[in-house]
């Protein structure tokens, strides 16, 4: 249940980030989805129903996860895709806006895991090409120059 709550607040950023800052477009596709984005960012907490804006994007990831689960497990399976792009997923009390600025992600990164985990949400999976990656460099280095 908690899990869902949470995925559903990263669906609502995936819905809207993805053609909007990913893409750099802003088309129909952007505007359906902008109101639900706003909803899930300013509305109570995903998952405990505290505090307005609660799930706002540009928070410490952690600092929605905290509040999402209790268990860490939980909380390493809603973040570990913020390493991707090199950033922690805790906020520094001692930073500026936790962090987010400088090296812990914010909550929007949430749609890493949107994306690759969400049981419903027709961009998700995580694919990988037969053979490897070192299969996609052979191939390049077969192409004529």
């Amino acid at each position: 249940e908690r899990w869902d709550a949470y995925m559903g607040a990263c669906g609502a950023f995936l819905d809207l980030g993805l053609p909007a800052f990913i893409e750099n477009r802003f088309d129909g596709e952007c505007a359906g989805a902008f109101l639900p984005f706003v909803a899930a960012a300013l509305g109570p907490g995903a998952v405990s129903g505290t505090g307005v804006a609660a799930s706002w994007p540009l928070r410490p990831h952690g600092d929605a996860l905290a509040e999402a689960f209790s268990g860490n497990k939980m909380r390493a399976l809603a973040s570990f895709q913020d390493l991707y792009v090199g950033l922690s997923p805790y906020g520094n009390k001692d930073k500026v806006a936790g962090g987010v600025l400088r090296k812990t992600a914010p909550a929007v990164f949430g749609l890493l895991a949107a994306l690759e985990l969400h049981p419903t949400n027709k961009r998700s999976g995580v694919h990988a090409p037969i053979g490897g990656f070192k299969a996609v460099a052979d191939a390049f280095r077969r192409l004529p120059p």
